[in-house]
């Protein structure tokens, strides 16, 4: 009798956990890429890419980032203590790459402006949602710090259809 290879990672049994293993692991579930933007103490744009944000509870309406704490944003999102989340579309990966580097200023490489519902820095060009938030707790897990922000306002971006002829165009 033969015994075949094992085909699910469940037949193959326990991998030895290092952070390698773990980064594959998480690297290998999709997620959205969003850009939290915000202001410094000097009222200079600041922002970061962020692929770890879920949703928390629906009332109040509140979500939660993971932010490593090297980060140079984290600084001005605690002391702002509101922040936008820029759900970015397929053509924002030029922006993620941006907002993923050590480039000092980010802001030049992008089109934003600030939103006209609560003054944040927001990226219209590359977000096809945005949540604006307010800082609400904050809790240190290792090497990176979970923000919790409240939604105050919701910009949507929905491409309407539009009727043209006899028929419906994008």
């Amino acid at each position: 009798m033969s015994v075949d290879a094992p085909n699910t990672a469940a037949e193959q049994g326990p991998e030895i956990l290092t952070p390698d293993v773990f980064r594959e692991f998480m690297s290998s579930y999709p997620s959205g890429v969003t850009i939290v933007t915000t202001y410094d103490h000097d009222g200079a744009p600041r922002g970061f890419t962020c692929s770890s944000m879920c949703s928390v509870t629906m009332e109040p309406p509140t979500l939660l980032l993971c932010v490593n704490t090297r980060s140079t944003t984290l600084d001005a999102v605690q002391d702002c203590t509101r922040f936008a989340v820029n759900l970015l579309h397929s053509g924002g990966e030029s922006a993620a790459r941006v907002f993923s580097s050590v480039q000092e200023d980010r802001f030049s490489k992008v089109r934003w402006r600030a939103s006209t519902t609560g003054g944040l820095p927001i990226l219209y060009e590359d977000a096809h949602a945005i949540a604006e938030c307010r800082l609400t707790a904050t809790r240190n897990v290792g090497t990176h710090t979970v923000l919790f922000g409240e939604i105050d306002a919701i910009i949507l971006d929905h491409q309407p259809l539009h009727y043209q002829g006899s028929g419906v165009v994008d």
